[in-house]
């Protein structure tokens, strides 16, 4: 039995046992009556009519499916079902002559005996039940709609005067938790109309942080355990001591840490174009360590509430606008604090209230709305006196602006909302180093990230070079990377590639440090240089993945590694169509591995690491290719480059090449 009909149910063995109870003194009072001609023996027919109804309700399901205290739940509403009938026959025979009679007290003994049983019945146990139903239908919207009902016909048609003092407080107990109920739905709808879709896209698509990177912001930058530590110290040492000890960091640190625990104001983390930004707001934002210290400066009396938003520039027109910052920050501050909502947004609360329950809708919020109701949030004392709230906003220089308000409104707007509330409100923002935001904020509560990556790239290229038989050659190899990198994390990333990818090729070390040497330290140089490298084939091959990747992306999918793989058949055979001899089904699991690490070997090799595997959400046993960061995308689509590419896709449709891939 699901919780609501039993809820349903047991509210009317509730209903019953009180009206039985009316019943009992009035037909008391019926058989009292000398003449039997008082009003409650005028409306017998009224009562007898009541009772055939409650009889109605009282009919149990089958028990073939029931637990045992729902069984018991329906033996009662039986047994209930059965005393109707037995009233419903005594109500005929209930105008007695003598008041004093014996047949008088018979009835009169019935009755009580009957609403002794009755009481027992509705025992604790019972009680505990009706108790644990309630908890299994309080956070289904759906099913608290159906309650609320079920309970103001309760409330409505039952005055509880006759009911013992247990079972006042049963009905008290559900009735203020409809009330509640009916708000929760309330907060729920309008929390609904707030969130949009892709509300937390760019935050889930940032890469987890290296396993030894970043580290060194909460102190323990060093390895878990004594072994790894000592070999990681050598390495260290043989690279450059001072890079572990970098005053720099350690000063970029404690201003961090410092303000994250007692400062107030915007702190703005700068840093160029793939600098890892985003992955340090992220890391930052997920990490215990941050929410303890923000507890710190919250103290005992004011809840904290944190919020974050990422905007994205390739993503929809919400994910790189004001009004999206806006409402996602109003969403969670809400969520976190669902009883301001009436005071922040008043005339839509009145709206949900006075909405039967019944009709599903959406609010049309208003983005002049919603910007009053975060400006009414954070400029009324009486609204925020017991909250404190720190917002984490990563890429201000993705923000696409309008004619009317362009970057410089956007940090204007940032700095009023901390100067309304100057104890209340702090900021942290990342930025690539635009003046505008340069100068917006204070160089005082500033960090530039590609300053104090050193280190962290230092370990993310020992690491992958792990695998090398000198130390000494690994150690070389660290330094011209590292040194050569100008503080941006995906360009050592990308280098890393092409250097292990060369290794793997046979390629002497002298030839790999002026391979390094070589490379532009320009990202969009460095891009454009990776495939110039390529082969004429591999270039057309690198082309055609982008475009489909890019194609599938709008779409919110990945090309999977095995689709992938049949990429060579479709440019030999353009006529590849779904056949009822589709390869995939004939293919053995160990066929299909082949296929799909053979597929990896050649996205490797023909698209120089600007893509990259990820396992599909969509489909946990599949790999799906994505671009490997944002900028490449960028890069990707500036004219020179969508000209070049089209170029190259001659004749090449990749809408139809994903289709017929899909289904090879």
């Amino acid at each position: 039995m699901d919780p609501i009909t039993a809820i349903g149910f047991a509210a009317n063995i509730l209903s019953f046992i009180d009206y039985s109870a009316k019943v009992i003194s009035a037909s008391i009072d019926i058989y009292g009556s000398a003449s039997g001609n008082t009003q409650d023996s005028r409306n017998s027919d009224v009562i007898a009519t009541e009772m055939r109804r409650f009889a109605a309700k009282l009919q149990p399901p089958s028990l073939a499916q029931l637990s045992g205290e729902e069984k018991a739940l329906c033996n009662l509403a039986t047994e209930c079902e059965a005393l109707a009938k037995r009233i419903l026959d005594l109500l005929e025979k209930l105008k007695p002559k003598n008041r004093k009679s014996k047949s008088s007290s018979l009835v009169s003994c019935f009755f009580a005996s009957s609403c002794n049983m009755l009481t027992l019945h509705f025992s604790s146990k019972t009680q505990a039940r009706l108790n644990a139903l309630v908890t299994l239908a309080k956070d289904d919207s759906a099913k608290i709609r159906h309650l609320q009902d079920q309970l103001e016909h309760l409330g409505q048609g039952l005055s509880i005067e006759s009911l013992t003092p247990n079972a006042r407080n049963q009905l008290r107990l559900l009735l203020g938790l409809s009330e509640r109920a009916c708000d929760v739905i309330a907060q729920h709808r309008i929390l609904e109309s707030l969130a949009f879709e892709g509300m937390y896209g760019r935050y889930e698509d940032v890469d987890e942080a290296h396993f030894e990177t970043l580290r060194w912001i909460y102190g323990d930058d060093l390895y878990t355990n004594e072994e790894d530590e000592d070999s990681a110290d050598d390495e260290a040492g043989d690279i450059d001591e001072d890079e572990y000890e970098d005053e720099e960091k350690t000063s970029a640190r404690e201003l961090l840490l410092n303000w994250i625990s007692s400062g107030a104001g915007i702190f703005h983390i700068s840093g160029k174009l793939g600098s890892g930004k985003s992955t340090l707001m992220k890391y930052l934002s997920d990490h215990n360590c941050t929410g303890e210290l923000l507890g710190q400066w919250a103290g005992s009396e004011r809840q904290l509430v944190f919020a974050r938003f990422f905007f994205w520039k390739p993503g929809s027109k919400m994910q790189k606008s004001l009004t999206g910052l806006i409402r996602s920050l109003l969403h969670d501050v809400l969520k976190a604090c669902p009883h301001l909502i009436r005071e922040v947004l008043p005339d839509y609360w009145d709206r949900v209230k006075s909405t039967p329950r019944q009709v599903q809708f959406k609010l049309p919020l208003s983005n002049k709305d919603i910007r009053e109701a975060f400006s009414r949030l954070i400029s009324d004392p009486k609204l925020y006196n017991n909250n404190c709230f720190c917002f984490f906003i990563d890429g201000l220089d993705e923000y696409e602006g309008t004619h009317q308000e362009d970057p410089k409104s956007l940090v204007d707007l940032l700095g009023s909302w901390t100067n309304l509330a100057p104890t209340t409100v702090k900021i942290c923002v990342s930025s690539r180093e635009y003046n505008v935001f340069m100068n917006a904020f204070s160089n005082e509560q500033r960090i530039s990230l590609q300053n104090l990556t050193r280190s962290d790239m230092s370990r993310y290229v020992l690491d992958k070079f792990r695998h090398m038989d000198r130390k000494e050659d690994q150690t070389d190899l660290t330094k011209a990377i590292v040194e050569n990198s100008q503080g941006i994390f995906l360009w050592v990333t990308l280098v890393v590639k092409r250097i292990r990818e060369q290794m793997e090729n046979g390629v002497d070390l002298n030839t790999l440090h002026s391979e390094i040497d070589c490379l532009p330290r320009e990202l969009n140089d460095l891009f454009e240089y990776i495939l110039n490298s390529l082969v004429d084939s591999d270039l057309k091959a690198a082309y055609q993945t982008f475009s489909m990747v890019l194609e599938l992306k709008q779409h919110k999918k990945l090309l999977t590694l095995l689709s992938y793989s049949f990429l060579n058949d479709f440019t030999r055979e353009p006529v590849l169509c779904p056949r009822e001899d589709s390869q995939y089904p004939t293919l053995t699991q160990e066929e299909r591995a082949l296929r799909i690490e053979s597929a990896r070997k050649r996205l490797n090799g023909c698209c120089g690491g600007l893509l990259e595997t990820r396992q599909d959400p969509a489909e946990d046993t599949s790999e799906g290719i994505v671009i490997t960061h944002r900028s490449i995308s960028e890069f990707l689509s500036s004219g020179i480059q969508r000209d070049r590419m089209q170029h190259h896709l001659t004749g090449f449709n990749s809408v139809d090449a994903i289709s017929r891939l899909t289904l090879a």
